[in-house]
């Protein structure tokens, strides 16, 4: 079956929030966790990746992409992002 990876893009709470980044907070992307959970009850092969929560840079995170190789990748994004 194929493989889909869900990914929280390496973004950081001053990118998200500027001058108010201490007062910003993250919380876990629970969309993708639920998506994820959809997916793999129909029988793909999920993975997501949080790069914001792992501190993962752009390039540590498009790594991981490529090492992964899946044939669907999922990216959840706000208007901030």
């Amino acid at each position: 079956m194929s493989k889909i990876l869900f990914l929280n893009p390496p973004i950081s709470l001053v990118e998200l929030y500027g001058n108010l980044a201490e007062g910003g907070s993250e919380l876990p992307p629970l969309g993708l966790a639920i998506l994820a959970a959809v997916t793999r009850d129909l029988g793909y092969k999920t993975k997501i990746l949080d790069a914001a929560a792992l501190k993962l840079n752009y390039e540590q995170t498009t790594n991981y992409i490529l090492k992964e190789n899946p044939k669907y990748l999922a990216i959840t994004a706000v208007t901030v992002s």
